[in-house]
C-alpha cells in the first residue's frame, strides 16, 4: 500500500499540500494535526482514501501508534510532509515555559520523530519535505525560539538529504 502522510494537515502549507496530494495516485493519505473538524472538511474533498489521525505531536503517544500502524499496515510511505509548526510572537519574558516546550517539541522533535520512523518504509523515488521557514535563516528578536527551531529543521533536513542520497535503495 502507498501512502503519502502530511502532519499539520487541518490548516495552512498541510491543508493545501494535501489537495496537491489527492492527484499521485496513492492508497491513501494520512492526515495527522490536532484538528478533527478541519480534516474531515478536507477528507470530504478529496478523491483519494484519508486517513484521520488527530494526533498533538508534543506528546509522546502518537509516534507508538504511528510506528505500530507502519508496521502492521506494511506501509510503502511515497510522501513524507512535516507540515506542523506552532510559533509564538513575543518578547522572550512574554513567552510561557509551556510553548516554548511546544514548539521545539512540535517544530524540532516531532518532524525528527516521524522522519526517522517513516524512512525505513520509504524506497528510491520516495519524497520527504520538511517546512521550514525563511525565519530558518535570520535570528529574529521577538519570534526567536520559532527562528531558532527552523534552523534546527532546515540543518537536520540538509545533513538527513546527503545521508540518504549515499544510500542504496532496494
Amino acid at each position: 500500500m502507498e501512502i503519502a502522510i502530511v502532519t499539520g494537515a487541518s490548516s495552512g502549507l498541510g491543508e493545501e499540500l494535501t489537495y496537491l496530494l489527492d492527484n499521485e495516485k496513492l492508497d491513501v493519505i494520512w492526515l495527522i494535526a490536532r484538528s478533527r473538524q478541519g480534516m474531515e472538511k478536507i477528507a470530504s474533498q478529496m478523491k483519494t482514501n484519508v486517513e484521520i489521525l488527530d494526533f498533538d505531536l508534543t506528546q509522546k503517544e502518537p509516534f507508538i501508534i504511528i510506528q505500530k500502524k507502519l508496521y502492521q499496515e506494511k506501509i510503502q510511505v511515497k510522501y513524507l510532509i512535516n507540515a506542523a509548526g506552532k510559533g509564538k510572537i513575543g518578547s522572550y519574558k512574554d513567552i510561557d515555559i509551556k510553548d516554548c516546550t511546544d514548539m521545539v517539541d512540535l517544530n524540532c522533535r516531532a518532524a525528527v520523530l516521524l522522519t526517522q520512523l517513516v524512512i525505513p518504509f520509504m524506497k528510491k523515488g520516495s519524497h520527504i519535505m520538511q517546512i521550514c521557514s525563511i525565519a530558518a535563516f535570520h535570528p529574529l528578536p521577538y519570534i526567536n525560539i520559532y527562528a531558532a527551531s527552523k534552523a534546527f529543521l532546515y540543518h537536520y533536513s540538509r545533513a538527513l538529504a546527503v545521508e540518504l542520497s549515499a544510500e542504496k535503495y532496494q
